[in-house]
Parts: C-alpha cells; structure tokens; sequence
C-alpha cells in the first residue's frame, strides 16, 4: 500500500488519535511513503492536500484502487476513472471473509476521526452483516440470539395449566 506524503503528514498531524500516530509511526513493512507528482492532476474542486495527492498518486502508478473515504474527493477520482475504496467498505467486505466482526469494528471505527458513513448506511450494512450471520445458523441458534437481543424467548410456553 502505497501512502501520499500529505496523507503521512495527516496521520502524524496534533489532533490525529495517539493510536494513529503510533500505528504510522511503526507501519507496518508493506506500507510505502512517497512524493506524488501533482502534474498528473490538478483540483477543480476544493480538496485537501492528502487527496490531491492521492488522486495524483494514483494516476501516477496507474493503481487498481484507490483508498478514499472524502465524498468530494471519491467523486473526483472516480471522474478520473480512479476505482475507490472506503474504509467503511473494506470492513464489511473483511467481515463477509469472517476476519473481523463488523459490528465491533464499526463501533472502534466510530470512536476515531476516521469518517462513517450515514447511519442509514451505518443500519443497513449492520443488517446485511447480521443477515449473513443468521444464514449459517439453524433455528436452535436463531432462538438464542432472539432471547439474547430481546430479553424474552418468543413462541410456544412448556408450561402446562
């Protein structure tokens, strides 16, 4: 993963998460800093300078995706024909691999500076996540989680009159 120098310098930035800070400061071996050559784009829109450099970056070294959660800058590299990532995206394609527990990741993800999505969007991702869920398990385990979300077993009572 390739990582524009103006990203680098958001990530280390004052008001930046001390996790973050930490995080980038030991990255990890696959992760790479460079200079990008802002002659491959020019803004027309008011972005910040990690994403200029990002959308630069990307046209530079021709990438097969480009990782974005900036609805203005998404929307310009996409008319750069510039595939994009989210974050949010990336952990909901993560949890359908089960490396990760979604919810839980959303709500870590929630507690940083790192954008989210609306919460329709939020919601409805949540939903599709524990819709999978739900596929692999049999009514046993339906009903358990039932008791569990509602504090009540739903159905028929054993007792006798």
């Amino acid at each position: 993963m390739i990582i524009p120098q103006a990203v680098y310098h958001e990530l280390r930035d004052p008001h930046t998460p001390q996790q973050v800070k930490d995080w980038i400061d030991s990255a990890p071996a696959w992760i790479e800093i460079r200079h990008a050559d802002l002659s491959y784009y020019t803004s027309k829109k008011n972005l910040g300078a990690g994403e200029r450099e990002a959308i630069a970056l990307a046209l530079e070294l021709r990438a097969d995706a480009l990782l974005l959660d900036d609805r203005d800058g998404t929307k310009e590299a996409r008319k750069q024909n510039i595939p994009t990532l989210s974050t949010f995206g990336i952990l909901e394609e993560a949890a359908r691999k089960n490396l990760l527990d979604f919810a839980d990741a959303v709500d870590r993800l929630s507690h940083t500076s790192f954008y989210m999505p609306p919460d329709e969007i939020v919601q409805a991702a949540l939903k599709r996540d524990q819709e999978r869920k739900d596929q692999g398990c049999g009514p046993e385990c339906l009903r358990a989680r039932s008791v569990l979300r509602h504090g009540r077993v739903l159905g028929r009572s054993s007792q006798t009159d």
